[in-house]
């Protein structure tokens, strides 16, 4: 492999990009001379071959390339035709002399405003910018880290200082409105007050990046700039306070006198927007009325997200109204529509003017190279890593709740605890060499999780040590810290008591610390978080993330992934640097993805738990995988006739491969194994663990001393390693899982009395319920009145409508619930293997004797071996989760004729 390939980075950043990285799928990346057009990804349909595809092609932003080259030759020209002011300041910031000199992609960004405001409109004929609002608004696309709080301090002094020379020249303002999507990126845009000398400790970005000639810096004033969040445009109204004269809504008006106090009576006035992909408008041409989130995915449900836009929005409009805005610059690495807002997910706003995306910048060597894996040591199409969350999601906890309820285990699951042994092992590689480079602060891994319960689960897993042992919280010393989203996020907005306000301050001032020398959480090693991380914190020591969520668009993977872009050095910005990615399926190339094949469209209906029915209705149920004999005394097992344990790359990569994301070249650049995990855990220590699980299972702690000596035993005997396996390998989840599984199904008992079965629960989710469901099905489906969920899916139509009928008309039934996609299933043998049986209800009945009776319910019109097998296993469960005892009373009953159903419900609730 060439030096070329191997070094992404083949610009300077000082200078326009003379050449850029082409790719094709399928050959070698190859240089090219030139600027790389700007153009964005989407979704086409395609059926080449005869094989409906989805090809993700780059569309020119036509628009932003013709703005792009004007600029080039109006600069080429040396700046015609502007104010002699701007010539100072661009002469002052293109100078080569600078002793910081600004990137290239900051210029550009600051020249394309200033050409589209002075240059003569003869030069600008054919440029047409569309916006839906009634006030200019311009867009400027910077990727993560290449400089967007520098553009604005550009920006704001040249146009206050124009306006100070010049008053009557209407294309400036004297007035300065910055809006920011929260108080993390608002204190930190406090930097861009021109009265303020410095920030807690810091200079301000004028003085620091060097913005103003000290004779310019007096013109441009006090109390000229304020810089505020969206939160802020919420409309008061005092309608329901008490007390007081009632005033209602307040009025545009007093909105602006509240909202600019800090700009006086200041006019026609200039706002930027940083991270402006929040504040769009909707179209009517919407999707449809209702926006339906992925509630169960995300912190941050589409509505959620569309009210944000709203508020952020209906803000300027008054602002407008009353003061003027005279333009309205946005600034954001990701200024794509969301979901909900009337257009196309992931399609560019029309106002961007200037574009220097992520390729741009990692090829100019401003921000990091990100990793993903792109081969592992499992033999399969895809490395395990790349789209984990796929993967281990139905073993997530779905709310805090489920955790404390018992619902679920409080288990890890396995494949994230092997991929987080690998991206740590990683991560302590970069530690021991930052030590030994003398750096002042520890390298950082992020966790991006789907929720703050699985967050919980992850924070407490690294922080007790059974990752890493340098990840390992001390007594006197927090390495791994867990953001508490939901007291982040409200203290955003400001609405909380005194000590709720100062706990939540003290969290975003550690947040805001990390990777700072000598500041509180300057020392964290590891953040467990949900979503909040996706902007406004600029560590610069982050080297891996690992996403353990939804990543549903390439917006919201290139946010995550910003937070690792930041370089720590930029003295030499030739030499990469890296952070690896696991987890986020980063794809900024067109990936050609097979599609269903085209067919009848169907309306789908959202079947769902409803809320105000589940303290009636809601259902419980044990999740069993296996079962236990219950033993009194002394146990026995048979080791030789217990299924091996092979520890083998096929289960879980021992060695992944990672290149960089935006390559895709088949040989990875860097191997990333699992050493350090290997070295701070113990065989032994994964043999104690195992016999203690299956001692609980058992429920008789006396028998400890036994279960552990048959699973050192197993171990001795039936663990097998492939070649080249380090034995430590056994102590991930994946393989406790396993060996406890197979001793614990082994043991029987060898007393005079015991020998019932006992129920092997779920390590993950031991017990679920009705509570949580929501999907989308083309599936006929029935209204429910009983029932904890919205629908019962009707797969044929007519026998699953008739049983649902019945069940609600039925006098016994307190409630049931249609067992698809509920997570129910009954494990039964056939065929010489272990399968999952899904009967078809679950049936919540009242017995004449005041007790109650959990049913569960199959119909079945054909009688074959394998519906025998699974009524076998379902008998057995119903043993083992009645003689468990810890859900109620349970039976099993199969009606192979509709007119049996009324009879068999009778006679159960006699």
């Amino acid at each position: 492999m060439n030096n070329l390939v191997d070094n992404p980075i083949l610009n300077d950043a000082y200078e326009e990009p003379p050449r850029y990285w082409h790719f094709e799928r399928g050959k070698e990346p190859e240089v090219r001379n030139g600027r790389r057009p700007a153009q964005y990804v989407m979704a086409k349909r395609s059926r080449e071959g005869g094989t409906a595809q989805i090809l993700h092609e780059y569309i020119e932003l036509e628009t932003v390339n013709r703005i792009r080259d004007r600029v080039k030759r109006w600069r080429d020209s040396n700046y015609p035709n502007v104010t002699h002011v701007t010539r100072e300041l661009l002469d002052y910031w293109s100078s080569p002399e600078r002793e910081r000199r600004l990137f290239f992609c900051q210029l550009e960004a600051v020249e394309t405003v200033i050409w589209l405001t002075e240059a003569l409109e003869s030069e600008k004929v054919g440029i047409r910018v569309e916006s839906p609002d009634l006030f200019t608004r311009w867009c400027l696309k910077m990727a993560t880290a290449s400089g967007k709080t520098v553009v604005m301090a550009m920006l704001i002094a040249w146009s206050l200082i124009n306006k100070a020379v010049n008053p009557q020249d209407a294309r400036f303002s004297n007035g300065v409105l910055i809006v920011s999507p929260n108080l993390t990126v608002k204190d930190r845009l406090q930097v861009l007050y021109p009265e303020r000398e410095s920030v807690d400790g810091r200079p301000s970005y004028y003085t620091e990046f060097d913005i103003v000639p000290s004779h310019l810096r007096p013109l441009m004033g006090r109390n000229t700039v304020l810089v505020t969040n969206w939160q802020q445009f919420e409309l008061k109204d005092d309608t329901r306070k008490r007390g007081v004269v009632s005033r209602g809504v307040e009025s545009d008006s007093a909105f602006c006198n509240r909202v600019l106090a800090g700009l006086s009576a200041k006019s026609n006035i200039l706002v930027l927007n940083d991270e402006a992909h929040h504040a769009y408008r909707f179209y009517p041409k919407s999707e449809r009325g209702e926006l339906l989130g992925e509630s169960l995915e995300s912190d941050y449900s589409a509505k959620e997200e569309a009210e944000r836009a709203r508020v952020w929005i209906e803000g300027l409009d008054r602002i407008h109204k009353i003061r003027g805005i005279r333009r309205c610059i946005d600034l954001s690495a990701t200024p794509y529509f969301m979901k909900g807002s009337g257009r196309t997910e992931g399609e560019p706003f029309d106002w961007i003017v200037s574009d220097f995306g992520l390729l741009d910048a990692i090829e100019s060597g401003i921000v990091k190279v990100p990793q993903v894996p792109n081969w592992d040591n499992r033999e399969r199409s895809e490395p395990k890593y790349l789209r984990l969350y796929q993967e281990v999601k139905d073993k997530l906890p779905r709310s805090e709740g489920e955790i404390s309820k018992g619902e679920r285990g409080g288990v890890l699951p396995a494949e994230v605890q092997g991929a987080l042994a690998t991206l740590a092992t990683q991560w302590e590689e970069d530690f021991k060499a930052w030590q030994d480079a003398g750096r002042g602060v520890p390298p950082a891994m992020i966790v991006v999780c789907n929720n703050t319960a699985t967050s919980s689960l992850l924070a407490k897993f690294i922080s007790d040590g059974k990752v890493i042992l340098e990840l390992k919280n001390l007594d006197d010393e927090m390495r791994t810290f867990r953001i508490d989203s939901k007291l982040l996020r409200d203290a955003e907005i400001r609405v909380l008591n005194q000590t709720q306000q100062e706990a939540a301050q003290e969290l975003r001032e550690i947040v805001q610390a990390i990777g700072e020398p000598g500041k509180k959480g300057g020392n964290i090693r590891c953040v467990v978080s949900v979503g909040m991380l996706s902007e406004g914190w600029d560590a610069h020591n982050v080297t891996q993330i690992l996403g353990l969520r939804a990543f549903s668009s390439p917006l919201l993977c290139e946010q995550v992934i910003g937070r690792a872009l930041r370089r720590f050095n930029y003295d030499d910005l030739s030499m990469p640097e890296t952070a690896d990615v696991y987890g986020i399926p980063f794809e900024v190339l067109p990936i050609a993805k097979v599609a269903p094949a085209a067919g009848t469209k169907h309306v789908p209906t959202v079947v769902k738990s409803l809320s105000e029915r589940r303290k009636q209705y809601e259902i419980f149920f044990p999740r069993v995988i296996g079962y236990i004999c219950d033993v009194k005394y002394r146990i026995k097992v048979d080791i030789d006739s217990l299924p091996e344990v092979v520890v083998t790359p096929v289960e879980e990569p021992t060695q992944v491969g990672v290149t960089e994301a935006f390559r895709l070249r088949e040989m990875p650049s860097a191997y990333h194994t699992r050493e350090q995990f290997y070295k701070d855990h113990r065989i032994s220590t994964a043999v104690f663990e195992i016999a203690a699980r299956i001692t609980d299972s058992l429920q008789n702690r006396m028998l400890f001393p036994q279960v552990l000596k048959v699973v050192q035993e197993y171990y001795q005997k039936k663990v097998v390693y492939k070649p080249g396996v380090d034995p430590r390998e056994v102590c991930l989840e994946k393989y406790i899982n396993m060996t406890f599984g197979n001793v614990a199904s082994g043991i029987r008992s060898d007393d005079d009395i015991g020998g019932r079965f006992l129920p092997i629960l779920d390590p993950y989710r031991p017990k679920g319920s009705t509570n949580g469901v929501l999907f989308h099905t083309t599936l006929p489906c029935m209204q429910t009145g009983k029932s904890h969920l919205s629908h019962a899916v009707c797969q044929s139509r007519v026998w699953e409508r008739d049983i649902a009928v019945k069940l609600e008309q039925h006098e016994g039934v307190l409630s049931y619930a249609r067992n698809y996609r509920l997570g129910f299933t009954i494990p039964y043998f056939f065929a010489g293997e272990t399968h999952p049986y899904i009967p078809d209800f679950i049936v919540h009945l009242q017995r004449e004797a005041s007790s109650t009776l959990r049913l569960v319910l199959e119909v079945k019109g054909i009688e074959d071996n394998l519906a025998r097998a699974k009524e076998a296993g379902a008998l057995k469960w119903v043993d083992a989760v009645n003689n468990w005892g810890k859900l109620g009373r349970w039976q099993y009953a199969v009606v192979k004729d509709l007119t049996q159903l009324e009879g068999t419900l009778n006679q159960l609730t006699k």
